[in-house]
């Protein structure tokens, strides 16, 4: 069951839904995609930010890592962008709005890349996502990065945080979010060096 606050609000952003609970893995969907859909239509709410912009970028912005498995920086954020221009042509988009969804998808790895508020908003969103979930990183760490082996686990889910906290997280709004929960990961993932 999808909760109430990521219930999809045009019936694009309902397609868009649908192929990423269709496609990516059900633990994927739930842990990382339909927190990231919440906190980019929190933050679009308030910041004032396109919602249909930024919800459907939200739906598939890892569109690359459950579609054609691009899993690295620099490679899943521009396939992505790339499939997600075929999804919305398919489903009728006009140009200019995916354009606009594209660039968020692009600029969602890195803020530093994000000019507009809503490429800001998503990049945000998936930087709130890793911290607020922390233990789904460290998950992805062990199954997909270092299978079997903490200390690496622990370094790559440290860094991983850190890289949201500096890089991802360009919204006031967010950092004030996930101040607490971010210095909390960081203290229970250096505690035990």
């Amino acid at each position: 069951m999808v909760p109430e606050h990521t219930l999809p609000g045009s019936e694009l952003a309902a397609k868009c839904a649908a192929l990423a609970r269709a496609e990516a893995e059900p633990i994927y969907y739930e842990r990382h995609i339909l927190p990231v859909v919440a906190y980019s239509i929190e933050l679009a709410r308030e910041v004032g930010a396109d919602r249909k912009v930024v919800e459907v970028a939200a739906w598939l912005h890892d569109i690359a890592r459950f579609r054609l498995k691009q899993l690295h920086r620099g490679t899943h954020e521009l396939k992505g962008a790339e499939e997600a221009r075929k999804v919305l042509k398919q489903l009728g988009a006009d140009a200019e709005f995916i354009d606009r969804v594209a660039r968020c998808i692009q600029c969602h790895v890195d803020g530093r890349q994000a000019s507009t508020l809503e490429e800001k908003v998503l990049v945000s969103a998936d930087g709130l996502a890793h911290i607020e979930h922390v233990e789904w990183l460290f998950f992805v760490a062990l199954r997909d990065q270092y299978p079997g082996d903490l200390k690496n686990a622990e370094r790559w889910t440290r860094q991983k945080i850190d890289f949201a906290w500096k890089h991802k997280i360009v919204l006031r709004q967010a950092k004030e979010k996930a101040r607490q929960k971010y210095a909390a990961a960081i203290k229970i993932l250096t505690s035990s060096h």
